[in-house]
């Protein structure tokens, strides 16, 4: 379809077994992308939200090689990048909800009514994906979410 970019959310694989229940698998969306490359669509990746674990790291490395070996990333339109960050009601709602979810019990910092994780860790998880992407994609095509 002219004009219309699909925007897929890549998180690692232990980030969905563990957070986004009900969701496709990590392989699920690269075969998806990849199909939809190979039918001359536009696709939009977005690393986002980048969820804080211990292993952090390893995972997102991990996902990453998964990523450049399922797809042809110079036929992706660019690629966004953002922490976990949400509004002080919606937090309320999900801490509700989801009682005993580790991401919703973070020490987040609110910033004007929005939760996120502390500056210096949103900056290393950011920028570990940006230095690690642009490896493989010009930077002018990475994007990294502002407030």
């Amino acid at each position: 379809v002219s004009g219309v970019i699909y925007a897929l959310t890549l998180s690692p694989q232990e980030v969905i077994e563990k957070f986004e229940h009900h969701t496709p698998s990590l392989a699920a969306r690269l075969s998806f992308a990849a199909d939809l490359i190979r039918a001359g669509c536009l696709v939009r990746l977005c690393f986002d939200p980048m969820i804080y674990l211990p292993e952090w790291e390893q995972y997102y490395a991990k996902m990453l090689e998964q990523v450049y070996e399922a797809l042809d990333l110079e036929k992706v339109v660019d690629v966004s990048i953002g922490t976990f960050r949400v509004s002080q009601d919606y937090l309320k709602n999900m801490r509700r909800q989801e009682p005993d979810s580790a991401v919703v019990w973070f020490p987040f910092e609110n910033e004007d009514g929005y939760y996120h994780y502390p500056k210096e860790l949103m900056d290393e998880m950011e920028h570990f994906l940006v230095e690690r992407l642009a490896q493989k994609i010009p930077k002018e095509k990475i994007f990294r979410w502002k407030a």
